[in-house]
């Protein structure tokens, strides 16, 4: 009986007790079921993709600060102090052993985070990828979406955000970045009308039991039917459901890039080249010699 009783304080969270990934998403995943939220409403209440949700429930990696908040918002925890904590703990959690670098500095490595637009300088690997997308958007308009589908996890989005959108930011253009989510028609609505490329990332999410048909088909339409270049990450497993729409078939059928595995010269280039540009703030006191 003794252990029943104590039962209900164990669960918990306690954000002071995490000392790594796993430990921390084993606390954000009390914190959720004390909620009394699946990963689906948390997905519903934050907008952040359900498997990215999954994969920070289950420890494979962690939120940035960011999102935390948001989930900390769901789950109900809005007191200082205690957002304070789980900040501290994601902190800890993340920190990487090494040299010590400014901490205003962005790391040069992502892990199993996806790169982001202003992580471009240390986005490598995927020359040719970049190179095939920005030429095929380069093409006339009026064939719709270019289509850029891969496995999850193939590199999709940073493909998209840190090259794509980056090459065609320095090629003077004005790119705007969308991910459907549960409204996509209310989310197109917001994109500037003066954007000269859209991207569409995780444009799966269209396909969520949250999204209507009728929606879903008017999405597509409008999507098909803008006069800019468009581009659309697609997950292999849903290149089905999207072949549904007579104007996403055309679209694919005319132009689609596939991103496939990395070749061991890409990841060579992704591992070995942001490393001469990365200033690594070496400590006075602690570096010996023959290092």
């Amino acid at each position: 009986m003794a252990d029943e009783t104590d039962a209900p304080e164990r669960l918990l969270p306690d954000p002071t007790r995490p000392a790594d990934t796993t430990e921390f998403a084993r606390e954000l995943t009390l914190a959720r079921e004390r909620a009394g939220l699946t990963v689906r409403q948390v997905h519903k209440a934050t907008g952040i993709v359900a498997s990215t949700l999954g994969g920070w429930f289950a420890g494979r990696h962690s939120p940035n600060p960011d999102a935390l908040d948001a989930i900390l918002r769901a789950c109900g925890i809005d007191d200082r102090d205690a957002v304070e904590q789980w900040h501290e703990a994601l902190g800890r959690v993340r920190k990487v052993p090494g040299r010590r670098r400014p901490r205003t500095a962005s790391p040069p490595y992502r892990g199993l985070e996806s790169f982001r637009p202003e992580d471009a300088p240390w986005f490598f690997g995927r020359t040719a990828l970049v190179d095939a997308v920005v030429a095929a958007l380069r093409e006339p308009a009026g064939r719709g979406p270019l289509v850029v589908v891969g496995a999850s996890g193939a590199g999709k989005s940073s493909l998209l955000r840190a090259g794509v959108m980056a090459a065609l930011t320095v090629d003077g253009a004005t790119p705007a970045l969308l991910t459907p989510g549960d409204r996509p028609l209310a989310t197109l609505s917001e994109v500037d009308a003066g954007a000269a490329l859209l991207v569409v990332d995780q444009f799966e999410e269209v396909f969520g039991p949250a999204v209507d048909e009728a929606e879903r088909t008017e999405f597509v339409n409008a999507l098909c039917a803008l006069d800019m270049p468009v581009a659309i990450a697609l997950r292999a497993d849903f290149y089905g459901r999207a072949l549904e729409y007579a104007e996403l078939a055309r679209a694919a059928q005319e132009a689609q890039v596939v991103v496939g595995p990395m070749s061991d010269a890409d990841l060579r280039s992704a591992v070995v080249e942001p490393a001469p540009r990365w200033r690594w703030a070496a400590p006075t006191a602690a570096c010996g010699s023959g290092t």
